[in-house]
């Protein structure tokens, strides 16, 4: 699920090396539903039918199971490990029956031919036999409800008996993706990859991105990954272990570790969590009660929200949700028809600012003090480094300018969710602890005492020589809304912010260095505990809480500690059977998730699979890359690239363009037939960086129920001449 190649070039030169160090002991296997730069170093190339990748995980942990259960690490599995299942039949993470752009028949019927499927399928001659251990056959009609993130303890023999329908006569069958390739070779294929695994003295990595986690499945088939390294004790040691290159600084460091999420609060606690929410009013200084305990608006809730009506005013901030959300024709109708607000911060005209009503431009990365962090846990800091471009100023100052325009009186009354929860009046309680109703939020949460005592001090070896453009101003003069030229806040407020933010980890297994250490050195890896960093989580050698929480239950190897439904109740494949909680501290899953169809497969209308990716030279949405001169040079334009077999077939040619076009909508797309990547017949490629090739207009907004990650590697698909 991953060209690591054009996508992670610094890592794959690392494997590379590796590779070309020690060619015949070290083997490089890619899985991947076509070719791409990544082949060309593989020893084994495995090309699969999307979604399959769940049965192929399925298929190694049987070959584990049934064929060589010698190789299971049984005393680490019985020290470590409890076997899980959960709801099979939780839906595709669409719009459901009752919800009002459906209500509108905002929706065309070829659209809701697919998600129809929301609320009820058909299971398939595909998927039947891994439905068959939960009592579903080919024809059955499967009712779909949300289930969050529910799961329950099974047994071993439950965990075995789920496998079984994963020999490998079943598996590649559904899931070899070229039928050009001979059935046995690809059967060989498959054999030498779990040999591969199973080698007692082998180290193994396991390496995947968007292909896994944009992915209607993406949860499980996360899970699944993991499984096989925990079955061989292959995780959470150097050398081996699953490991998702999902470490954008954007996503990693910004969003998950800071918790900028709607649902999330700093160090990995949750709005829900009334404890979660005391520990932070506490810390900010408000009232207890302030803080909002609904948190369900990941982007698809928003943009639908939007679209209903119910969400009138939006605020994006470092990413371009307008051209990489899929289903992207309705979210641009309905942010330039409904009666809403929508901001855009950002340095470049991208279509989410060309559907703003208002936009503000942003300095970018090396324009203002910043810090990020990546896949590997590495927390990395820089200083600016230049002034921003004309007036543009921080996303950091402008949030904190608006904060000045909201008053104790102004947003502490009560109030009434639409859910009918109500958030109580705690102005009462803001006047006993200092505040009055004129007090600004600015002064409550940003220039508070605390705040103030991080000084400017442009003798400190850390500020020396530098710019700050928030907290002292900079030669530009850039004026103020009010009128007046911008002279700063007058104390550090990004160090204040950082070392705010620091707090909540540190202690419980998120610890981050000071502000200071990260300007000296080159990142670190967090838990950083007594100036250390950790290089292996979980694993006692390495990781200090690993060793502490260890002590506590006994586990002096490999500690997998972790509050988050750490006590489950018992059951069997089809649900609780007992519902008494069962204690599993530090103790880890293997989970019992089946093989099933996606939404969307190919058929007599549509009858190609597309992808969607990125390409080498172009980041994301292309916003900043295709203004680069010689980027664009080298690549101007997104291509649709396609088999030669199947560009006769749908005559079109090489060079010359075509349309692609789904349930959903269609764009033009220049030919590709012997490009970088090449595709199998019946799959098409086409990479989303380009706003005049809009794929995403005809990408499917299904998403996996459990991690709301949008599945756009996916969709049916036909193409044909303009």
């Amino acid at each position: 699920g991953s060209n690591m190649a054009e996508m992670h070039p610094i890592l794959w030169s690392r494997v590379t090396d590796r590779k070309l160090s020690n060619p015949d002991k070290v083997q490089v296997v890619n899985i991947s539903t076509y070719r791409h730069r990544t082949s060309d170093l593989a020893d084994t190339e495995i090309i699969f039918t999307p979604n399959t990748d769940l049965a192929i995980w399925n298929y190694i942990a049987r070959e584990i199971v049934y064929n060589h259960p010698e190789a299971i690490d049984w005393d680490f599995v019985k020290k470590h490990i409890v076997f899980a299942a959960s709801p099979v039949n939780m839906g595709y993470g669409m719009r459901r029956k009752g919800e009002k752009a459906l209500e509108e028949g905002k929706y065309s019927d070829k659209e809701m031919e697919t998600i129809s499927k929301e609320m009820e399928k058909i299971v398939s001659e595909t998927e039947a036999p891994a439905l068959q251990p939960y009592g579903y056959k080919a024809g059955d009609k499967m009712v779909n409800k949300p289930a969050g993130l529910k799961h329950w303890e099974i047994s071993f023999e439950e965990y075995k008996k789920f496998l079984e329908p994963y020999d490998i006569d079943y598996v590649a069958k559904i899931s070899k993706g070229n039928p050009d390739e001979p059935i046995e070779q690809f059967k060989a294929k498959l054999q030498k990859l779990a040999n591969l695994y199973i080698e007692k003295n082998r180290k193994v990595v396991s390496f995947w991105t968007m292909g896994m986690n944009q992915h209607t499945r993406g949860t499980w088939v996360n899970t699944l990954a993991y499984n096989v390294h925990f079955l061989l004790n292959k995780q959470a040691k150097p050398g081996s272990g699953a490991f998702s290159l999902t470490g954008q600084p954007s996503a990693c460091g910004t969003a998950r570790e800071v918790g900028t999420f709607c649902h999330r609060l700093p160090a990995d606690m949750m709005v829900k969590n009334g404890k979660h929410r005391k520990i932070v009013e506490n810390k900010w200084k408000i009232p207890n009660g302030t803080l909002n305990p609904v948190g369900n608006q990941h982007i698809m809730k928003i943009h639908r929200d939007i679209e209903d009506g119910v969400v009138k005013f939006a605020w994006v901030n470092v990413c371009n949700p307008y051209q990489d959300t899929a289903s992207a024709s309705h979210w641009i109708k309905a942010a330039r028809q409904m009666d809403n607000f929508i901001v855009t911060s950002d340095g470049y005209p991208g279509i989410s600012a060309k559907v703003s009503d208002l936009i503000l431009p942003s300095a970018m990365i090396y324009e203002k003090w910043g810090a990020y962090g990546n896949a590997e846990r590495r927390t990395q800091h820089w200083r600016q480094q230049v002034l921003p471009v004309g007036d543009a100023m921080s996303d950091t100052w402008q949030w904190v300018e608006l904060s000045k325009r909201f008053t104790v009186k102004d947003v502490w009354g009560d109030y009434t969710l639409r859910n009918g929860k109500k958030l109580p009046n705690v102005i009462e309680e803001a006047k006993k602890m200092g505040y009055n109703e004129d007090t600004t939020m600015y002064e409550i949460l940003f220039a508070n005492k605390d705040a103030k005592s991080y000084k400017v001090d442009l003798e400190d070896p850390i500020q020396k020589g530098y710019d700050n453009s928030e907290a002292l101003g900079d030669s530009r003069n850039v004026k103020g809304s009010d009128g007046k030229v911008w002279k700063g806040y007058g104390f550090f407020i990004q160090k204040y912010l950082f070392e705010e933010y620091a707090w909540f980890g540190r202690g419980h297994a998120h610890d981050l260095a000071d502000f200071d250490t990260y300007h000296k050195v080159r990142g670190l890896k967090w838990p950083v505990v007594d100036g250390k960093e950790t290089q292996w989580r979980f694993n006692t050698k390495y990781d200090p809480y690993a060793k502490k929480y260890g002590k506590e239950t006994g586990h002096t190897e490999f500690a997998f500690y972790g509050k988050l439904a750490k006590a489950l109740p018992q059951g069997d494949l089809n649900g609780i059977k007992d519902k008494t909680k069962k204690a599993l501290k530090n103790k880890a899953k293997i989970f019992a998730r089946p093989y099933m169809d996606p939404p969307e497969v190919p058929d007599e209308t549509y009858p190609l699979w597309m992808s969607t990716g990125r390409v080498l030279e172009h980041w994301h949405s292309g916003t900043m890359t295709m203004r680069v001169p010689e980027l664009y040079r080298a690549v101007p334009e997104a291509l649709v690239y396609v088999h030669p077999e199947d560009a006769k077939k749908f005559e079109v040619k090489q060079g010359e363009l075509a349309w692609v076009e789904s349930r959903r909508g269609k764009v033009k797309a220049r030919v590709e037939t012997r490009g970088r990547n090449r595709p199998s017949r019946g799959l098409v490629y086409v990479p989303w960086f380009d706003e005049k090739v809009f794929i995403n207009k005809v990408c499917a907004d299904y998403t996996c129920p459990q991690s709301k990650q949008t599945d756009f590697k996916k969709c049916a698909v036909k193409v044909y001449k303009v």
